[in-house]
């Protein structure tokens, strides 16, 4: 990894970077330097502000709200039918012994601290 740069060396890169993308952004969006338009090329009338909202904003809205009515509406018509059963909701001890019950019935108290270091 190189060391950072100072910025009397830094200022001229980023400078420089920055010009480089602008004029990549400017060329691209150049029209191909075209005299005239080509045949078959007519752009058509413009849209009104009223329907550049309906087809900037109000599509896109009603799309968005009807994937999420059918996302909410599977997920609702699931839900009553996803519950886990309910023998599945005993705590399970992994690693204990083999009769964990009677084993924490024989089991005595403790007056040690807990825990990693046993300072409480």
């Amino acid at each position: 990894m190189r060391p950072p740069r100072p910025l009397r060396t830094a200022a001229p890169a980023a400078v420089r970077s920055v010009f480089l993308a602008v004029v990549a952004v400017m060329v691209t969006a150049a029209p191909a330097h075209a005299l005239a338009r080509d045949a078959g090329d007519a752009p058509g009338e413009g849209l009104t502000v009223f329907e550049t909202l309906l087809l900037y904003v109000v599509v896109p809205g009603a799309l968005f709200l009807g994937i999420a009515a059918l996302v909410v509406g599977a997920s609702a018509a699931w839900s009553s039918r996803a519950r886990a059963p309910a023998d599945t909701a005993r705590p399970v001890w992994f690693g204990g012994p083999e009769e964990a019950e009677r084993a924490l019935e024989s089991a005595s108290p403790t007056r040690s601290a807990g825990g990693t270091s046993g300072r409480w």
